[in-house]
Order: C-alpha cells, then structure tokens, then sequence
C-alpha cells in the first residue's frame, strides 16, 4: 500500500496490531475478532468498500471505527473527514460520536451499508468498475458510465412508501446516508450522517441525450433540483418491481425486489466534531 509510510506516521506512539486483508470478507473477520477482543477503535485504511466489510462486524458494539483513505473512491470520509496527523490525539482523547448506518434486504441477503446504495444504473456502472478493476489508462469510472448511458435501462418499479405504493418508471434511485460517490460526486448534497433518515432521490426516465447532459450536474449536486429528479426524506423504501441490480458503497449485491431502512446511531466513529 503506497500510503503505508504516512499511515504509519499517523499512528505513532498508539499501541495497535496491524492486519492486512488477504482476501474478500477478511476485514469484516478482523473487525469482529477486535470488537470480540473488546478493541476501542478498529482503523481502517482502504476504500469504501473495505470500510463496508468492517461495517459487517461493527454495528451497534461500542468500538468505533476510524476510517483512513486508501482506496480508489474513498467517498464516505468525505463526508466525515479526519486530519491523518490528528488521529493519535483523537484517539487518546476518545474523541468519538454514534453516526447512522443503513441497511438492505435484498433478493441474496441482507447487508450493511455506510455511505450511499443504488438501484438500477449506479449499479450498473459498478458492476462494470468492479469487472475492470485492474485495467490500466484512463478513468475506469467515467469510461464504465459512458458504456452504461449508451446501454441506458429503464425500470418499472413499485415504491413501498409509508403512506402506500407508488408506480414509477426510473433509471436510478440513490439511497443515501453521506453525501458523495463515484470518486467525488455529490450524490446528495444535503445528507446528515447522523439524522436518523435517508435521503432518496428518483431519477425518472430520462433519455440517454440528458443523462449525458446531466453529468456536470451529478458531479456537483445540483441535478436533485431538477424536474427530473424526485427527492424524499425517510426511515423505510421498498423497491419492487422489474428486478433492478444493487450496490452498497460500490460493492454489487443482488436484485430488487428490496426493503432499505435507516439504522439510527448504529455505529461509532472517530471524529474530531
């Protein structure tokens, strides 16, 4: 890992255990085994979705976890960033605060997630990110959602809101607890991590001319502000309908049909707020 040396640094004079992952599912492993050894603070360097792994483990114990980037995205400490020089004295000060998680009941199984989950296009574009992991030149993202516009779906959904159900004819729903995605995106401007809600925003069935004219806006949030787009505020969404692909903090899971809640003040994290 080329961040090693300064992530080194960070933790000088804490007494810690390193362990790298070997394989996937490992860091939920180690994770469990630190809140089992009654650890105070698990450090995570990686992206999100090693965060996601860790998150598995960690969820409602009282072991905090202190995320450091080191991953390709990395979009959830945007929206809880930590000084890497200031991370010794937070944790000996025991500098902590409970932030939300949310979590997913899907066509597979059910899982965590820290940061922002997507139906239907989002998912897409990750299932092609994470196919090319490994390919070299060029932004993988960006080339993965030109090729995922130019193949555009529609999906017929069913939307289980507390007041009933709603047909509606979409490209992608974001379900978000942080704010950001795709290396920087502002997925949802004015998400709270620690609010007790989700944000939700509907891109309806735009065309494939608009969802490459709307990239600019997506990168800077504004896009929620168009007609386009349908925003909410809630604890529960279910999703029905077409089966549409999933992900988690840019980890692809299964397929709708879905039940996605908020899990309020569920986890513990370093913060210097």
């Amino acid at each position: 890992m080329e961040k090693w040396p300064e992530i080194k640094r960070s933790l000088q004079g804490l007494d810690y255990t390193t362990v790298i992952t070997e394989r996937p599912g490992h860091a939920e492993e180690i994770a469990r085994e630190a809140v089992n050894n009654n650890a105070e603070y698990v450090i995570c360097a990686g992206g999100d979705g090693t965060l996601n792994e860790a998150l598995q483990g960690m969820v409602g114990t009282e072991t905090a976890l202190v995320p450091i980037s080191a991953g390709t995205g990395s979009d959830f400490i945007r929206s809880s960033p930590l000084d890497t020089g200031s991370i010794t004295g937070l944790i000996r000060d025991h500098a902590r605060r409970r932030i939300d998680c949310g979590i997913v009941r899907y066509q597979g199984g059910e899982r965590y997630f820290l940061n922002i989950l997507e139906i239907g296009f989002g998912a897409s574009v990750m299932q092609r990110v994470n196919a090319r992991k490994n390919a070299k030149g060029g932004n993988v993202f960006i080339k993965s959602v030109l090729r995922e516009i130019w193949d555009l779906k529609y999906y017929e959904m069913v939307i289980g809101l507390s007041h009933g159900t709603e047909d509606i004819r979409a490209t992608e729903i974001i379900i978000a607890n942080g704010k950001y995605f795709g290396g920087g995106m502002k997925a949802s401007p004015n998400s709270v991590l620690d609010d007790g809600m989700l944000d939700v925003h509907i891109i309806k069935d735009i065309g494939m001319i608009r969802m490459l004219a709307g990239l600019s806006s997506l990168r800077n949030g504004k896009y929620v502000g168009k007609k386009t787009v349908r925003n909410m505020i809630l604890k529960n969404i279910s999703v029905g309908g077409d089966p549409a692909p999933i992900e988690a903090d840019g980890e692809t899971l299964g397929t709708t049909p879905a039940m996605i809640s908020v899990v309020p003040e569920s986890l513990y994290v370093l913060s210097d707020s």
